[in-house]
Parts: structure tokens; C-alpha cells; sequence
């Protein structure tokens, strides 16, 4: 049987290539971001007018400061990927604990990025506090399947809040997300130094961030997504090739 298999196959060829080509889909990323209206995307300047992503977004896709920018990133770097904008201006870490459910149920995610802080600060909520609620957050993000990655909180040189955010609070989140084992994006460090002010990355207030400012939240954002190791992601296309040739003797 084998000869008369292979003499038939010689009659239709000398030589017969079998290529099989699988190729699996990507897994693209969908991403919740959840905060204040720095990751709404505000911007004001100095004398108070207001720019930029002005009014809640609720979930609106690839909207925001740092949002599209990370999108384009991902894209580019890692895997085809969604951002949902959450952010709501003046909210703090409170506020984020009473809406993270509906933030969570809103569609099923990949990841949620949670940057809580500066308002707690601003309207008198102690670091102990804001751990407390961030800490609510990641458990009730990972409760749902979501992997959690939190933040620093970015700089305010505008008055004396930033002393407090560099010794008390980002030590805090940076001591929480140790405990819980969770991620950390360091904005404020990557926002930190002579640029904050020479380039500027503030929009005017010392505070919200220009777009150049975005742009290097979004890099922050990305290098600990790219560290992250997520469940079901495909990363781009796996192809197997399989290759059997029948050659004349």
C-alpha cells in the first residue's frame, strides 16, 4: 500500500509542498482608567481657564491626556488595546471607592489604571485614609478579574502640597502596592525634575499636565504595563508553519 501511495504521488509530482499556516488572533487589550481629572484629561492654565477633556467622559473609548497616547503605544509596542476614561475631576479616593463597582461592571477589562491623591490631599484626606480606599480598589478590581495597577501621585508645586506628596502620600501608595503586590506606575518621578517646568509638562497651574506632560505619563503608564503579565493576552499573531516534502528518489 505505501508503494502504490507513493507512486501516486509521484505521478502528480516530482516534488509536493503541504504548507499549513495557523494563524491565531490577537487578544486585544481593554483597559479601565480610573481617577480625578487627571485622568479625565483637564488642563488650565494659570490665570484658571480651563482646556482639554473639560467635562466627565463615563467611560468614553480612547478619550483623555494620557489615554490616547498610551493607546498608540500599546498599539505600537505591545498589542492592540481600548482605553475606557473614567476619570472624574475634583473626585477623591472616597468617591472612587463609591463608583470603582459600577466602573468595574461597566464591561469586562484586561486592566484597570487607578491614580487617586491629589484631591485627598488637597480636601484634607489623610495618606492613611487614601491607602484604606486604594486599598479597597485593588480588591475589588481583582474580585472581578481586572488586574489592578495603581500610581503615584503627580506633582502640585502650586503651594506647599508638594512636600506632602512626595514624603507622605507616594510613600504610602508605594508601601501599599508592596503589601498587596500590585503594580505602580511612577508618575510622579517621571514627571519630576527640570522639565516640570522648563519644557513645562504643568498646563499653567502647576498641577493639571501640558501635553508633553501627558506624553510622559504615558510612557510611565506603558513601562509598567509592558512588566505586566495578563491572562489570555495573545501579544500580536502566532503563525506555525509545517512543512512535509515528497522529493523523487
Amino acid at each position: 500500500m505505501f508503494t502504490r501511495f507513493h507512486s501516486d504521488l509521484r505521478a502528480k509530482c516530482v516534488a509536493c509542498l503541504l504548507l499549513f499556516l495557523v494563524i491565531q488572533p490577537t487578544n486585544a487589550l481593554d483597559i479601565l482608567t480610573a481617577g480625578d481629572s487627571i485622568t479625565q484629561g483637564l488642563q488650565r492654565t494659570a490665570s484658571g481657564a480651563v482646556f482639554g477633556i473639560t467635562s466627565f467622559q463615563n467611560g468614553s473609548v480612547n478619550i483623555g491626556g494620557y489615554q490616547p497616547r498610551l493607546k498608540a503605544r500599546l498599539d505600537a509596542q505591545v498589542e492592540s488595546s481600548t482605553l475606557y476614561n473614567w476619570g472624574r475631576g475634583g473626585e477623591n479616593s472616597a468617591g472612587g471607592v463609591g463608583r470603582i463597582n459600577s466602573i468595574l461592571n461597566s464591561r469586562t477589562a484586561d486592566l484597570i489604571l487607578i491614580m487617586y491623591g491629589a484631591n485627598d490631599l488637597y480636601q484634607g484626606i489623610s495618606s492613611s485614609g487614601t491607602r484604606a480606599n486604594i486599598s479597597v480598589m485593588i480588591d475589588r478590581s481583582r474580585a472581578s478579574g481586572v488586574i489592578p495597577i495603581i500610581s503615584e501621585v503627580t506633582l502640585n508645586t502650586n503651594g506647599s502640597f508638594n512636600p506632602s506628596i512626595r514624603l507622605d502620600y507616594n510613600p504610602m501608595i508605594h508601601s501599599l502596592a508592596n503589601q498587596k503586590g500590585v503594580s505602580i506606575a511612577t508618575n510622579y518621578v517621571a514627571l519630576d525634575g527640570p522639565n516640570w517646568y522648563a519644557v513645562p509638562y504643568h498646563s499653567g497651574d502647576q498641577l493639571h499636565l501640558s501635553n508633553a506632560g501627558y506624553e510622559r505619563m504615558a510612557e510611565a503608564w506603558l513601562n509598567v504595563i509592558r512588566g505586566t503579565s495578563i491572562p489570555g493576552s495573545g501579544g500580536g499573531y502566532l503563525e506555525s508553519v509545517m512543512q512535509i516534502i515528497f522529493l523523487d528518489e
